[in-house]
C-alpha cells in the first residue's frame, strides 16, 4: 500500500497511552472536519435507500432485506444500518451522517494501525490524510454511501485481521478475517478484491508465497467471486445497468482504465473542482491519442516493477494496489451511473489508499534524515498538508448540504449534466417554479436529445397548464426513449383515461404493471378504468391486491368502498370507510361514504349526520352537499 519496508515488527505489545492519544487525534479531526455533514439534508437516491425505503419499517422489512429482491442492491448489512436507525431516530438525517462520519474514522484509524503493522513510517499521517482528504466527502456525506464506509471498516478490519494471523498463527484471527470479508462483501462487493491485496502486501514484504499461503486465500477468493456474481446479475437486472446506455465494445473498454486512474490519482494528488458528476468522455476507438492513457498506465507499471531492485517494492505495490482495488469501476463491467459519468469520487473510497499512501510516505520520508533543524519544518509542512486537506473538506460537506444545493453546484462545474439538470427540475416543479424548471429540462434535452425523464418532466408542466394533449405528446416521447419510463406510462394512462381512451389508457397500465408488477398508484388507477368499463370484478381484484401490499393507501380503500357501496355491498364499504377515519378522523370522504352506505340502507337521521361531518370536514366537498340538499338536510 506504500514507499520502503523495514523488517516486519514482531508481535504488538498492548496499546499504550499514546496510541490512545493518537486514535482520539484521528477521531477529533475527522469528526472536526466534517461537522458541517451533521447539518445536511437528503439528496439523490437516499429515497430508495432510506427515506422512501418502506422494509426499513417493520420486522417483515428486515427479513426482505436479507432474502428478496427488493432492495436497490444486495447490501444486507447496509440496509440492516439503515433498519436499526429507522427505529432510532426515525428519518432525523443527523443519525445517519454522524454514523457514517463515525464510520470514516474507524476507518482511519484502521488504516494507522495497518500501517504500524505493516512498520511503515508516517502511518499515523497516512491515516489522517485518508481521514482529512476531501475526494472522500462524497463517500461521508452521502447517506446513501453507507456501502463505502461499512464495506471499508469490514475490509479493514479483515485485513487487519489477516495480518495478525500471519504474525501469531491463532486460527480465530483467520476465522475473524473470514467473518469481516463475508460482511464487507455484504455491504458492497468492491471489496472482493481483499485476497489479491493480501498477495500484493505479501510480496511487498518480501515474505515467501508458497502453495499453502495460496490455500488460506482459496476462501476469500471463493467467497468474493460468488458475491461478485450477484452483484453483476443485480445490477443488470435488478438496478437496470442494461442498454444502450451501458453498451461498449472491447476497445472502449480497453481504453477506459488508463485514464480512470489517472483521473483518479489526480484528484487525489490535486483535490479541485470536485463535482458529484464529471463530465462523460467520448469514446472513440479511431482517435490514437485516447490509447495514451492505457498505454501509459501499462508502462508506469512496467517501469515501478523494473525498479523495484532501486526504489524498493512499495511504490510498484502501492500502484497496484490502486488498480486492482479500482477493477470493479474501470470500465469492464457494467456499472450503473456510467450512463451519466465513468467515474465518481466515491469509488476510490478504499483505492485511494494506494496512491495516499505512497505520496504520504514520500512526504513524511523527505524529512527522515535531515538534521535537527528539519522537524520543526517537517511538523510544520505535514500540519500544512493536513490543514489544507481539512479545510477543502470542510468547504465540500457544504455541497451536500440538500439535494437542489448539490444539483446546483454540479451544474456550475458541469454544464452538460443532464441528469443533475432533470433532478434540479423536478425539484423546482415541485416549488412551483415552472418557467425555472422548464428551462433546465430544455438544458438536459440540450445535452442528451433522449432523456427520457426531461420529456416526462415537460409533461408534467404542460399538464399544470391545462395543456393536455402536448402533454400526451410529451409522455409518448419519454416513452419512445425509455420505454420501461414507468412513471411516463402511468401519468399517460391518467391522461388518457380522463379523455375517455380507456382502452388505450389500460394498454400503458398494463406495461406499466409488467415493469413494476407490486406498483400501488397502477393498481389503483387500472381498477378505476375497469369500473369506468363496467367491469367491477376485475376493478374490486386490483384494489383488493393493493391493501394487500400497502393497507395505509388511503385513495385505494376509498374507491374500493365507493364501488362496494355501488354495488350493494354496503357492510364491507362501511368497513373500509371507517378504516380510513381510525387512520385519519378529518377524512370528509369517508364521511359522506358511510353517510351514502346509511342512506342506501334508509338510515336518513343518520346519513344526514354523517353528510354534516363530511362538509365540516371539507366545506367544498360538493357531494356531500347535493347528498344533504338530497334529503332535504
Amino acid at each position: 500500500m506504500t514507499p520502503q519496508t523495514t523488517i516486519n515488527r514482531s508481535i504488538q505489545g498492548p496499546w499504550q497511552g499514546r496510541d490512545l492519544l493518537k486514535i482520539a487525534l484521528i477521531f477529533l479531526v475527522t469528526f472536526a472536519a466534517y461537522l458541517p455533514a451533521v447539518k445536511n439534508g437528503y439528496i439523490w437516491d437516499d429515497d430508495s435507500y432510506v427515506t422512501g425505503n418502506t422494509l426499513l419499517l417493520t420486522l417483515d422489512g428486515l427479513w426482505k432485506i436479507w432474502f428478496s429482491t427488493e432492495t436497490p442492491q444486495y447490501y444486507p448489512l447496509v440496509f440492516t444500518t439503515f433498519w436499526v436507525e429507522q427505529h432510532l431516530w426515525g428519518l432525523a438525517p443527523a443519525g445517519y451522517h454522524a454514523t457514517n462520519i463515525l464510520l470514516h474514522a474507524m476507518n482511519s484509524t484502521l488504516v494507522w494501525l495497518i500501517l504500524r503493522r505493516l512498520d511503515i513510517k508516517g502511518g499515523l499521517f497516512i491515516g489522517l490524510l485518508f481521514a482529512l482528504h476531501p475526494v472522500h466527502v462524497e463517500s461521508v456525506a452521502w447517506i446513501t454511501e453507507r456501502k463505502n464506509v461499512l464495506s471499508g471498516l469490514f475490509y479493514l478490519s479483515a485485513l487487519l485481521s489477516f495480518l495478525s494471523y500471519e504474525e501469531r498463527a491463532v486460527k480465530r484471527h483467520y476465522i475473524l478475517s473470514i467473518v469481516f470479508f463475508s460482511a464487507a462483501l455484504m455491504s458492497k462487493t468492491v471489496t472482493s478484491t481483499l485476497p489479491a491485496v493480501i498477495l500484493i502486501l505479501r510480496w511487498m514484504q518480501g515474505k515467501r508465497i508458497d502453495l499453502r499461503y495460496v490455500r488460506l486465500l482459496l476462501p476469500f477468493f471463493a467467497i468474493g467471486f460468488a458475491m461478485s456474481l450477484v452483484t453483476i446479475w443485480w445490477e443488470a437486472k435488478i438496478v437496470g445497468a442494461e442498454g444502450a446506455a451501458w453498451e461498449m465494445g472491447i476497445a472502449e473498454r480497453l481504453m477506459l482504465p488508463g485514464r480512470i486512474a489517472f483521473f483518479y490519482a489526480y484528484k487525489l494528488l490535486a483535490p479541485m473542482d470536485l463535482t458529484f458528476i464529471y463530465p462523460r468522455w467520448r469514446l472513440d476507438p479511431a482517435d490514437a491519442s485516447q490509447w495514451l492513457w492505457s498505454i501509459a498506465l501499462a508502462i508506469t507499471l512496467a517501469v515501478l516493477w523494473a525498479l523495484k531492485g532501486r526504489i524498493g517494492r512499495r511504490p510498484f505495490a502501492g500502484a497496484a494496489f490502486f488498480v486492482l482495488t479500482l477493477l470493479p469501476a474501470l470500465g469492464f463491467f457494467k456499472v450503473y451511473p456510467f450512463q451519466y459519468s465513468f467515474v465518481a469520487d466515491h469509488f476510490q473510497y478504499l483505492a485511494s489508499l494506494g496512491v495516499l499512501s505512497v505520496a504520504g510516505g514520500l512526504v513524511f520520508l523527505a524529512f527522515e534524515n535531515t538534521a535537527e533543524w528539519g522537524r520543526p519544518v517537517k511538523t510544520a509542512v505535514l500540519t500544512a498538508v493536513l490543514v489544507a486537506l481539512g479545510v477543502l473538506t470542510w468547504n465540500q460537506n457544504h455541497i451536500y448540504r440538500d439535494a437542489e444545493t448539490l444539483w446546483r453546484d454540479t451544474i456550475s462545474k458541469n454544464p452538460g449534466a443532464f441528469m443533475a439538470h432533470t433532478n434540479l427540475a423536478t425539484i423546482l416543479y415541485g416549488q412551483g417554479r415552472n418557467e425555472e424548471a422548464f428551462d433546465h429540462n430544455l438544458r438536459a434535452l440540450a445535452a442528451k436529445p433522449d432523456s427520457a425523464n426531461a420529456r416526462y418532466n415537460i409533461g408534467l408542466i404542460f399538464f399544470k397548464e391545462g395543456r393536455v394533449e402536448e402533454a400526451i405528446a410529451q409522455y409518448r416521447l419519454a416513452i419512445g426513449s425509455d420505454p420501461g419510463h414507468v412513471m411516463a406510462r402511468i401519468s399517460l394512462g391518467k391522461l388518457l383515461a380522463d379523455e375517455g381512451r380507456l382502452d388505450e389508457a389500460l394498454v400503458h397500465y398494463k406495461k406499466a404493471l409488467e415493469l413494476v408488477p407490486d406498483q400501488v398508484m397502477t393498481h389503483n388507477n387500472i381498477a378505476t378504468v375497469y369500473a369506468k368499463k363496467g367491469q367491477i370484478d376485475k376493478a374490486i381484484e386490483h384494489l383488493r391486491h393493493v391493501l394487500k401490499i400497502n393497507p395505509d393507501y388511503t385513495l385505494a380503500r376509498q374507491n374500493l368502498g365507493t364501488i362496494l357501496l355501488r354495488t350493494g355491498m354496503t357492510g364491507e364499504a362501511v368497513e373500509h370507510f371507517r378504516r380510513i377515519l381510525d387512520a385519519d378522523p378529518a377524512n370528509a370522504n369517508a364521511y359522506n361514504g358511510i353517510g351514502e352506505a346509511l342512506l342506501a340502507e334508509g338510515r336518513r337521521p343518520e346519513a344526514e349526520a354523517y353528510f354534516r361531518k363530511a362538509i365540516e370536514a371539507d366545506p367544498r366537498l360538493e357531494k356531500a352537499r347535493a347528498n344533504l340538499k338530497e334529503i332535504g338536510g
